[in-house]
């Protein structure tokens, strides 16, 4: 009954619970972050493993992923006797549309703006588009009209069919039309000193804008509000177009009139007369190009007039300024004022260095040297060419060819007028153009054929060739030889009839021909013997040459200098021909003889007794295709005879030969 007893303890070490939660499971990849909460027991580490190669050892971490897909997220949780417990849940990654479109254009002015969006975007199901003017749309590409100006932030929202959705702005801009309008302080005036003056009253919301005027007479300006004068009688149109700094464009038109207008003038019976009886006859001489006008006449005493001519008399003596006001149907007015009694009239009258000149550096000047007994006087210019001038004694150029009538008007200080009119003459210059048959010719034989091509807008011109030798010319189209080699300087000159000129320098060439000299040590030779040998001496100014001997046998040379053998007698035309190195010739022939070489023959008695020798020679001598015509023989005892058949005596014993 006796115990004894012994303890010991185990241990038996608990495992962690592992768990966690996630706040969502699915999320879409832009900017997705899984948030996960460690719900685990009895652990004092952890270890996610997110699926995607990246790992944390928080308690609860969140975590990005950067690629669509399923992942494995798993917990691993150890406490401190490194007893283990893992789990492992999927979250799932979404993909999100790729977003983008365009605008056909950002900026447009407001009215008509019409913007057209063109939906690029890939992977979306739906869309939702934000105009940014409280309107949207659902269309793929959508078009939109904004109803206000100024700047829209276009927003395009795109959804996939997983509930992913991404957006993507742009802006765009309507711009402010500028209003055009302006003011006209006068519509309608008279062609005298006409001066319109546009008021520019334009409005534009905001920016700045531009101005273009067209005036209707093919001018134009860019300031705001111009002033503009007509050169001639006519209703014009005139257009204001204004531009806004982003090009928005806006126009008005409104019309102008130019009226014409009456050239004041009247004649006076006589502007001095005596006070008993005096009658001053105003005989209206005024004119207007088009419509009616109506006159009144101030005598300067009170007296007035409304008749188109009419007189009147004075009741006191003095000067007295009478005034003609023309007043066209348009109210446009123009006033002339004699004086009666004896008030002064200037006497207009000019002269001009030149009345006729040619186009080219013309310069017109006009010395005025017009006269008035008493007072002063002003002068206008028309030089004919709508170009005028107020100046004393002016200068003037003009710009094309033709007659021009120079009307000088004196006015004086009451108004009296005198017109001189001259006639200047601005004359055209020739065009000066020729053409060369061939530039480059040997002296011998040389024949430069010159075309002319020359023209002129109007009248005749001559011609004045200078061929570079000294030698002229006034043909139309010359020719022309030259006795020289050298470069030579052709020029014509053309001159029209009012000796406005015009010239053209063109360069020929004249090679030098060799000059042939040759001698032959015989023209005539027998053909047994002969040997014709020849030298040449030709010569050249300069450059080299080369020689061709054809000696009419079929034989020929290159030589300078040669020698040649005839096989046949004859008559030989022999050429040499020599030809420089830039391919200019001479050529000369001579003739030369062959003669044909007798054949001495003879039969005679051959031994005679020396009592009454008589010795008979017979000629038996031939030539071929000619005659023999002299003898000479030898009877070998120093005696001659020159007979075709002599005989002979010896007057001594021996043998002859």
């Amino acid at each position: 009954g006796c115990k004894d007893s012994a303890t010991k303890t185990l241990d038996v070490l608990a495992k962690p619970i592992t768990g966690f939660t996630m706040v969502d499971t699915a999320l879409c990849l832009k900017n997705n972050n899984f948030t996960f909460t460690n719900t685990s027991i009895g652990n004092t580490s952890n270890l996610w493993r997110f699926g995607d190669g990246a790992t944390s050892i928080l308690v609860s971490p969140s975590h990005g992923y950067i690629a669509t897909g399923t992942y494995q997220v798993r917990l691993i949780t150890s406490n401190a006797a490194n007893c283990k417990d893992s789990i492992t849940k999927n979250v799932y990654v979404r993909a999100q549309p790729t977003m983008a479109f365009s605008i056909n254009d950002t900026s447009q002015c407001f009215r008509g703006n019409s913007f057209v969006f063109t939906n690029s975007t890939s992977g979306a199901s739906t869309y939702l588009w934000k105009f940014g003017d409280a309107s949207t749309s659902t269309t793929t590409s959508p078009i939109h009209t904004y109803t206000g100006i100024g700047g829209y932030s276009v927003k395009l929202i795109a959804s996939t069919s997983t509930g992913c959705k991404d957006s993507i702005s742009k802006n765009v801009y309507t711009r402010m039309n500028p209003n055009s309008t302006f003011y006209l302080t006068d519509s309608s005036l008279c062609f005298k000193g006409n001066s319109f003056k546009f008021t520019n009253n334009t409005y534009i919301g905001s920016g700045s804008y531009s101005n273009l005027w067209k005036f209707g007479d093919n001018t134009t300006s860019t300031i705001a509000s111009p002033t503009h004068s007509y050169g001639s009688v006519a209703n014009f149109t005139v257009k204001l177009v204004t531009t806004s700094n982003y090009g928005c464009k806006d126009s008005i038109t409104k019309n102008v009139y130019v009226r014409p207008q009456t050239i004041a003038g009247y004649k006076i019976n006589s502007n001095s007369q005596c006070f008993r009886g005096n009658f001053f006859t105003f005989t209206d001489t005024s004119k207007i190009a088009s419509g009616s006008y109506t006159n009144l006449w101030m005598f300067g005493d009170y007296g007035a007039s409304s008749l188109t001519s009419t007189t009147h008399n004075y009741s006191s003596i003095g000067s007295y300024s009478v005034q003609l006001v023309s007043t066209s149907n348009y109210g446009c007015k123009d006033t002339v004022t004699k004086s009666v009694y004896v008030r002064p009239h200037p006497v207009s009258q000019f002269s001009t260095n030149t009345a006729s000149q040619c186009l080219r550096g013309n310069l017109f000047s006009f010395v005025n040297s017009s006269t008035i007994s008493s007072g002063t006087y002003t002068n206008n210019w028309n030089f004919g060419d709508a170009a005028t001038s107020l100046l004393l004694s002016p200068t003037h150029n003009y710009g094309i060819t033709g007659t021009f009538s120079v009307q000088l008007i004196t006015t004086s200080d009451y108004g009296c007028k005198d017109t001189i009119n001259k006639t200047t003459f601005v004359r055209p210059h020739p065009l000066t153009a020729f053409s060369i048959n061939d530039t480059t010719q040997c002296l011998v034989g040389n024949n430069y054929q010159f075309t002319n091509n020359s023209s002129i807008s109007s009248g005749n011109y001559k011609n004045q060739w200078s061929f570079g030798d000294n030698a002229t010319s006034k043909l139309i189209s010359p020719n022309h030889n030259y006795i020289t080699p050298n470069t030579f300087a052709v020029k014509l000159i053309t001159t029209s009839y009012y000796n406005c000129t015009d010239s053209l320098i063109k360069s020929v060439d004249v090679y030098p021909n060799p000059v042939i000299k040759y001698t032959v040590n015989s023209d005539n030779q027998c053909l047994g013997v002969n040997q014709f040998i020849f030298a040449n001496n030709t010569t050249i100014s300069s450059g080299s040459m080369s020689s061709m001997w054809k000696f009419n046998d079929g034989d020929s040379s290159n030589l300078k200098n040669t020698s040649h053998i005839y096989k046949i007698a004859g008559i030989y035309n022999v050429s040499l021909k020599v030809l420089s190195n830039l391919g200019c010739p001479d050529a000369s022939n001579t003739v030369l003889t062959v003669y044909p070489q007798p054949k001495a023959a003879f039969s005679q008695d051959t031994v005679f007794c020396f009592k009454d020798n008589l010795f008979r020679f017979n000629d038996k001598s031939s030539i071929s295709g000619s005659s023999i015509n002299s003898y000479l023989w030898d009877f070998g005892d120093g005696s001659l005879d020159n007979i075709p058949n002599p005989t002979h005596h010896y007057s001594y014993i021996d043998t002859f030969k």
